[in-house]
């Protein structure tokens, strides 16, 4: 009677051939894993060259090549009031506006020290005061510089911990963002002329004017803010940097309807023991505003005269940029 099984027959399947396909998987995930990885580096590496090559205020700020005899700091109103090429024109004073959409007092800090590591002091530094009230949203685009600052990396360590660890996994992330697209576009040009290049819109100055009555106050600074421009008064009393604070220009009903202005200004002051110039009544036209907050370029030249007077004068005897 013949077997039920036979030398050539097999009662169980051949473990062997499932393990060799699942060591070749293995294969191709390291092969995976070490080429995303070495991509991700190449390309963040060239990412990060781009970056630093361009004409964008803070490329510049890292790559050293932004000497100036002012600095100008604040958030999108301080890019809209300190418009570079009409000082330079009008006040014969080569500027700087670092001034920057949504930058807080904190994160100006954090640029203005390491601009003075890397550039000489200039002879002044300019605050748009308004920029006290901000947060540190700004942190998540300027992670892309986060390399080249360890100030900035450890902002962006204690503010934004999660951006911060996926940071370190893809270096790749760092660069998503609109300000890594500015800098790109920045590249062969120079950012110092971007301003607002438009007239506020009919409607926008009706209901302006239509709401002239209502009282509104102003958004109180935070206590980081004004711990920030203390430590900028201090860093420039060490340098013998001139350091001014000003409020540019608001529209004029907006402006009328601000109800606690004098208090913020006291309030500044008090808290920082730093002055404020007040130029938010500077311009008077409705035509040289983009909207409630913001000058457009014929403001910007319009209130540039204005700039010129309160601008500190350079040391005797020290060479400025």
């Amino acid at each position: 009677m013949p077997s039920s099984t036979s030398s050539s027959e097999h009662l169980y399947p051949d473990a062997r051939l499932p393990a060799a396909r699942g060591g070749r998987w293995v294969v191709v995930a390291i092969a995976f894993v070490a080429a995303w990885f070495v991509g991700d580096r190449l390309l963040a590496t060239c990412c990060q060259r781009l970056a630093l090559a361009s004409n964008f205020r803070f490329s510049r700020v890292y790559a050293g090549t932004a000497a100036a005899e002012i600095v100008f700091l604040g958030d999108s109103r301080g890019v809209n009031t300190f418009y570079e090429p009409a000082i330079e024109r009008t006040c014969g004073r080569k500027g700087l506006n670092l001034a920057y959409n949504g930058c807080s007092a904190a994160i100006a800090a954090i640029l203005l020290e390491d601009y003075l590591d890397r550039h000489p002091s200039p002879a002044a530094v300019v605050l748009e005061a308004s920029c006290a009230r901000q947060g540190d949203e700004l942190l998540k685009s300027l992670r892309m510089f986060a390399a080249e600052s360890p100030r900035l990396a450890a902002a962006v360590e204690a503010r934004e911990p999660l951006l911060a660890r996926a940071a370190k996994i893809t270096r790749l992330y760092a660069f998503n963002s609109e300000m890594f697209l500015r800098a790109i576009y920045y590249l062969g040009r120079g950012d110092q002329a971007w301003i607002n290049r438009y007239t506020i819109n009919p409607t926008l100055l009706a209901a302006a004017e239509a709401a002239r009555g209502q009282p509104l106050a102003l958004e109180a600074p935070t206590e980081e803010n004004l711990a920030a421009i203390r430590r900028i008064r201090d860093v420039c009393r060490e340098r013998g940097i001139g350091f001014r604070c000003v409020i540019g220009p608001y529209l004029p009903p907006y402006r009328a309807r601000l109800t606690n202005l004098d208090e913020w200004k006291a309030r500044f002051t008090a808290a920082t023991a730093v002055d404020v110039v007040d130029l938010s009544a500077a311009v008077a036209e409705s035509g040289a505003f983009a909207d409630n907050l913001h000058l457009n370029d014929r403001g910007a030249e319009m209130l540039t005269p204005a700039l010129c007077d309160i601008l500190p004068s350079p040391a005797p005897g020290t060479e400025r940029p």
